[in-house]
């Protein structure tokens, strides 16, 4: 498979200071590391499904590569359905050890309703601390934090990364497909 050429030559390089939020450079490295496993995870995947773990992993892997100059932070939250095994098992690392390394960058919650069976969910936050729990009808009832109400369908999942003055920057987002096992 052919991949697009990246010129890694202009970017600032590891150890070098960065003068406008401080810290030093990672130079290209990161971005390398990203690349590679963005090859590896999508390589040859035109005929296979994507799946949950796919863009979650994706996700969580972006986050990392921005973590820059001990100072930049990456600040992430994935959605999931709760009757999804494999989405509430992302953090149990015995199950999937190749996320330990970057499964930290996202806080993974699960959509919520007055009711139903928390069982298998509590289980994971016993052993693994995680998922988290958003219920959407307090959302669209209360709003956040103070707000007004609003008409919440459903919180679109996106990767934001927080800079040096607590500016976000929505770099991607996901917008779940009714009915789909996200």
């Amino acid at each position: 498979m052919l991949y697009q050429q990246f010129d890694y030559s202009l970017i600032r390089e590891a150890g070098s200071p960065i003068k406008g939020f401080g810290g030093v450079a990672s130079g290209p490295a990161p971005l390398q590391e990203l690349h590679g496993h963005v090859r590896r995870i999508l390589g040859g995947s035109v005929e296979r499904k994507v799946t949950v773990t796919t863009v979650v992993d994706l996700m969580n892997l972006i986050g990392k590569c921005v973590v820059s100059g001990n100072v930049r932070q990456t600040a992430e939250i994935a959605f999931g359905n709760p009757k999804s095994v494999e989405y509430i098992d992302l953090k149990n690392y015995e199950k999937n050890p190749h996320r330990a390394d970057y499964g930290w960058t996202s806080n993974n919650s699960v959509y919520c309703e007055l009711g139903m069976n928390y069982e298998e969910i509590c289980e994971r936050v016993r052993t693994n601390g995680e998922p988290g729990f958003f219920w959407l009808k307090n959302a669209q009832d209360y709003g956040v934090m103070g707000s007004p109400p609003v008409p919440v369908v459903r919180p679109a999942p996106r990767l934001i990364i927080l800079f040096l003055g607590l500016q976000g920057c929505q770099v991607a987002r996901r917008q779940p497909v009714p009915g789909a096992d996200a």
